[in-house]
């Protein structure tokens, strides 16, 4: 650990004798005591010391300097030989002391850790007097330096740099990131990805109309500050889109994180049980903000305030909702020890959603209240396998079919018919066993096997409840991954739908399906 190296080199400038210093001192105390009579005693007794000493030399007698090394020779072996005999009864004014050897107890031995890793600890704190950052050119240094608990000069623990190199990672603009102690402090070395990418993103659908496609560029390094402005086309749910956002990064130890968000939204929603539909056509704005992360908590706490405009126009039928204004709260509780990586992520991540809110025009109000909780599991099998799970469950308020969940093969179950499965309380669950290959530096492909289920409880076009149904869907996908660009994965999976509706599928995109 870097605690134990830091401190013990802190011992040696002044608060006691290090490690390696006690070790040396206890051999050579072995040694001294292998030569001399009741060495360990006189340790013990240090009265005795006086009476154990050896006799005065006469005054005439040469001293080592002065003697020839004939001579030295000659009194080492006399010395040897009167070790070996036994010891001389004591007189009257000198106590008898045994020849016992008692061995000084010894250090335990120092492991070095091996290269490149965290070593042991050996103290609980390390003093760092600077930080230095390697390998930085967009990014600002205090971008990184804010993500230590406190600000340097200071004193860190080993979990709390494990922590900081842990966000470093999730930041998601680093494929290298290595921190180091070494004599005068701290050392971080990074490698920055390319971050402002256009993406002409796209996943296939069970038919043309309702395939998702995007165009989006996205920075993922706003102003050097790990921040994600990004604006966007897409058509998802048989209608076009488009978003403008800016988030900053939700790793702040010190300070929040905010985030706003501008909408247009537009979709056709159709029923498969029914002639109903109609297209919805509406604006919509968002900002929120993240509690401070401190390095000794995984969880966060985000609040936001949202407000949606709604206008429903195209009705095939004598039906459609009501025009009207939705405004909600959101409360978001995210418990995180996820370990982020391009090929195999490692740890969990829950996160719970709540969002009270009400949907207000002059003929029918009415309460819209939502609910979502998520789990992500990811387990590193080694550096370049992941087996990953994903669960999330939602649900939201009945009477209006405006305000339902979509499931789909975008988004929930691959294989799955899209546009049609409208639930107010659905659970899917996604998971995948990964295997990357590295074929060039920053370059890896990814076979993957995957399943998909869901179970949901859907809603007619009058917003009440129209019967339960299961999905699922299981098959082998290929991924191709540049970990020099953030967030891009070329994708394509194969595999055959089993419910509820059986049949073959190939479907493509741009990111990882989860």
């Amino acid at each position: 650990m870097l605690s134990g190296i830091a401190c013990s080199a802190h011992r040696h400038r002044g608060r006691g004798p290090g490690r390696p210093f006690f070790v040396a001192l206890c051999l050579l105390a072995g040694a001294w005591h292998a030569t001399n009579l009741g060495s360990s005693v006189a340790l013990a007794q240090p009265t005795l010391q006086p009476e154990l000493q050896q006799p005065q030399e006469e005054p005439d007698a040469q001293t080592p300097e002065a003697q020839s090394p004939k001579q030295l020779e000659l009194q080492q072996r006399e010395a040897a030989q009167h070790e070996q005999q036994p010891a001389v009864a004591p007189g009257p004014d000198l106590p008898l002391v045994p020849q016992q050897h008692h061995e000084l107890p010894q250090a335990p031995p120092v492991a070095e850790p091996p290269a490149g890793a965290l070593p042991p600890v050996a103290a609980k704190a390390a003093p760092a007097h600077v930080v230095t950052l390697k390998g930085l050119s967009r990014t600002r240094a205090e971008t990184v330096l804010e993500l230590l608990p406190r600000a340097p000069p200071a004193v860190y623990t080993e979990l709390e740099l494990e922590e900081f190199q842990r966000r470093l990672w999730n930041l998601g603009i680093f494929d290298l990131v290595q921190v180091r102690h070494t004599d005068r402090g701290i050392e971080v070395e990074l490698r920055e990805k390319w971050t402002l990418i256009p993406v002409p993103d796209f996943s296939t659908a069970s038919t043309w109309k309702d395939t998702y496609v995007a165009l989006s560029v996205s920075e993922y390094n706003f102003l050097g500050r790990a921040m994600l402005l990004t604006a966007s086309v897409w058509h998802e749910t048989r209608g076009w889109n488009g978003a403008v956002s800016l988030n900053e990064h939700a790793y702040h130890s010190r300070g929040g994180a905010w985030g706003m968000a501008l909408e247009f939204a537009s979709a056709e929603l159709v029923f498969e049980e029914s002639p109903d539909a109609w297209a919805r056509r509406g604006g919509a704005a968002l900002i929120s903000w993240q509690a401070p992360l401190p390095h000794d908590s995984h969880t966060a706490y985000q609040i936001a305030l949202g407000y949606a405009y709604e206008h429903n126009i195209d009705s095939q039928t004598r039906y459609k909702p009501h025009n009207g204004h939705q405004v909600h709260a959101e409360l978001t509780v995210n418990w995180e020890s996820l370990r982020a990586s391009d090929v195999a992520p490692h740890g969990i991540q829950a996160k719970l959603t709540l969002a009270p809110g009400g949907f207000f025009n002059l003929r029918e109000p009415m309460p819209r209240i939502g609910a979502e909780g998520s789990l992500l599991a990811a387990w590193a099998i080694t550096g370049e396998t992941a087996l990953m799970a994903q669960l999330v469950v939602t649900a939201a308020s009945r009477g209006n079919a405006n305000y339902s969940n979509l499931l789909g093969s975008v988004d929930g179950v691959r294989g799955l018919r899209d546009a049609i499965y409208h639930t107010w309380l659905q659970g899917v669950l996604n998971v995948e066993l990964r295997q990357a290959f590295r074929f060039a530096e920053r370059w890896a492909v990814q076979a993957v096997l995957f399943a998909d289920a869901a179970a949901f409880d859907r809603v007619n076009a009058r917003g009440h409840r129209s019967g339960s149904q299961a999905a699922a869907s299981g098959g082998i996908g290929l991924r191709l991954i540049p970990t020099f660009l953030a967030e891009v994965v070329l994708r394509v999976d194969a595999g055959r739908a089993l419910w509820p509706e059986p049949g073959f599928f190939m479907q493509w995109g741009l990111s990882q399906y989860f």
